[in-house]
């Protein structure tokens, strides 16, 4: 993939003169779609939180729990952007002490020798180091961000080693704190371009790492502000292993996809080293390796498995110490006799190893979060993530508790007759109260659009018309790219149609709905009816294209309409309109006249990828998927 979009940009500079216009919205769909910004250069001024104008941070909920940490009785964990410190002396209790926000999903967390700091592979975010000498108060000392995002942190001493795509290996030094980059430069040792370093380790002599041009990587650490390439052992796959080491052992788990899981051991001699053993574990599938006291723990698809390194050229797998887990596990920790570990189905796990490793206990967080609505008669919140529904409050985010175990949802909207959910292949009605129970469930799994509530039934648009969860199905067999209802109005803009209808109740016949006049040969991409006003975005898909506002009172042709940047979704509250675009989140306002713009969230720095835009009130919630859940304030 990496090589694939350098050739691309590489095609593209060749246009600088003939179209610098067209280069930096390349340039920006690159940034919003893989994380990397090829024009900004290095800098110590990373910013915690996404640019924004005229909106105030609200609050942050939820993300992938990618990695994990532990010194002594201090645990630390991510759910997306956000560090979490937890207090687990007592490993049965769990205790929160702080967390604190940075800009994008985390990838990798370091604890300092001394326990002092923490080192924060932030991806988009940069390098982050967290001072925690007060747990409870933890802040930011220090940044460092360039144009690929930062996976692997390791720190020796004053110097911190940082692993990017797009730079390979970068070193800095730490003098209180201030970071300065050092001359080391990785991309003489990649001359056929750049690659990705998969995981990187360290001993005293050796900084090891996996990447796909080298494969296995050895650097000797004589003069660690400059290591030197001693030794290299090509692996026969594309994507970077995983690697842990301990002294003169190196432990390689292959992330080539198969079957079995590969497993190598490395000896580290003199300036090299040597092959010492090859094993396979059935059905497994690596995310990671650690390696603690002659043991080697990786962990991936279905638990942890252990090996016995006693010796090298005949590992044993522990059978007593092969923790199974329900769901893949993304990062591991090991301390003594104790662990942490998360999970993708998002769990922070506590793990006795004092004998057999066990949940000592379990914290379950939203992670992957698709989609959010607000009961406007409640004020409850209601969250879909990859692990199930989870209810909460705009007033306290963190206050959150799973109220549906389902899976592969979409969207969730909640209305008087229940909280209606699309997954992969349902539209799915439950009823909360007095006990959590589906009452509905109608299959439909080609549908594209978010369900709407629709005099008395939630609807669902898509590649077979119009589905309902009542009795009659509108526009049967005629695939609809969107809908949207205000309880009263049913909108619908059919696929390669270009137009929309209106429908005042559930049994006119297409021929005999209202046409809604849209400009010829648009499609329709996403709408919105706010007050009897329908709002709908037309033109090209990921280009140039349109907000519009009809309406009975107004004249064909004189519909108000302000240009957008390849918007693709929208949503309207009471004229306050949020509509996503290329690179950020616009808000816009309409108030009977002109459509204006009041506000903007730049997503290309996280980067977002939004599944989900609502509003309630002057609150806009973003569903940023791995990222978790954003609220901003709109200021007025």
């Amino acid at each position: 993939m990496i090589g694939t979009i350098c050739l691309a940009l590489v095609a593209v500079t060749t246009m600088v003169y003939k179209n610098s216009a067209e280069l930096k919205r390349l340039t920006t769909f690159t940034q919003w779609y893989t994380g990397y910004d090829v024009t900004v250069g290095p800098t110590f001024d990373v910013p915690r939180l996404p640019p924004a104008k005229n909106l105030e941070f609200a609050g942050h909920l939820g993300g992938t729990l990618s990695a994990c940490a532990l010194h002594e009785n201090l645990a630390a964990f991510s759910t997306g952007p956000e560090l979490h410190l937890y207090d687990i002396s007592d490993l049965k209790n769990p205790k929160e002490l702080s967390k604190i926000l940075l800009l994008s999903k985390i990838e990798e967390i370091t604890f300092e020798q001394a326990g002092n700091a923490i080192y924060v592979a932030d991806g988009r975010g940069g390098l982050r180091i967290i001072d925690i000498a007060d747990p409870k108060a933890p802040k930011e000392i220090a940044t460092y961000g360039h144009r690929g995002a930062v996976q692997h942190v390791l720190q020796r001493g004053s110097l911190v080693y940082v692993a990017s795509k797009l730079d390979g290996l970068q070193i800095l030094k730490q003098e209180r704190n201030k970071l300065s980059l050092l001359k080391f430069d990785d991309r003489t040792n990649h001359p056929n371009g750049p690659c990705e370093i998969g995981n990187m380790c360290s001993n005293q002599d050796f900084l090891v790492s996996s990447d796909t041009v080298n494969g296995l990587r050895l650097m000797l650490l004589r003069d660690p502000e400059f290591p030197v390439i001693s030794g290299k052992h090509t692996m026969p796959h594309v994507e970077p292993d995983f690697v842990g080491c301990e002294g003169n052992t190196v432990v390689v788990a292959s992330s080539k996809p198969d079957k079995e899981q590969e497993i190598k051991i490395f000896e580290l001699t003199g300036c090299g080293a040597r092959e010492a053993s090859t094993l396979k574990v059935p059905d497994f599938k690596a995310n990671g390796v650690k390696v603690k006291n002659k043991l080697a723990f990786i962990y991936g698809t279905t638990g942890i498995v252990t090996l016995n390194l006693a010796d090298l050229g005949s590992p044993k797998i522990v059978e007593q110490n092969f923790w199974k887990s329900a769901s893949p596990v993304l990062s591991l920790a090991i301390e003594n006799d104790k662990g942490c570990a998360t999970t993708q189905d998002g769990q922070f796990v506590v793990l006795d190893l004092k004998d057999k490793p066990a949940v000592a206990a379990s914290l379950l967080f939203p992670n992957y979060i698709v989609s959010s609505h607000v009961d406007k008669r409640t004020g409850q919140l209601f969250i879909g993530a990859q692990s199930g529904i989870f209810a909460s409050s705009l007033s306290n985010l963190s206050n959150c508790k799973k109220c549906v175990d389902l899976k592969s949802i979409r969207y969730v909207r909640i209305d008087e007759k229940g909280l209606a959910v699309k997954t992969d292949d349902n539209l799915e009605i439950w009823k909360l109260a007095p006990q959590t129970q589906k009452t509905i469930s109608v299959s439909c799994p080609r549908l594209t659009s978010a369900p709407v509530f629709f005099q008395g039934d939630f609807l669902c648009g898509g590649e077979n018309g119009v589905v309902s969860t009542g009795t009659n199905n509108l526009l049967k067999d005629e695939s609809v790219d969107t809908i949207a209802s205000d309880g009263r109005t049913l909108v619908t803009a059919p696929a390669g149609f270009f137009g929309m209808q209106t429908f005042r109740d559930k049994i006119t016949l297409p021929k005999d709905a209202k046409f809604v006049h849209t400009a010829m040969h648009q499609g329709v991409l996403d709408l919105a009816i706010d007050h009897g006003f329908i709002y709908y975005i037309q033109g090209k898909f990921m280009g140039d294209n349109s907000l519009f506002v009809s309406s009975p009172s107004i004249k064909e042709g004189e519909q108000p309409k302000i240009a957008l940047k390849g918007a693709r979704k929208l949503c309207v509250n009471n004229g306050l309109i949020a509509v996503e675009e290329n690179g950020f989140v616009g808000l816009l306002e309409y108030k009977g006249k002109d459509i204006k713009r009041i506000a903007e969230l730049q997503s290309t720095a996280v980067p977002l990828s939004i599944s989900d835009l609502q509003l309630c009130g002057n609150l806009v919630l973003i569903s940023g998927q791995d990222n978790g859940l954003y609220v901003y304030l709109v200021k007025q």
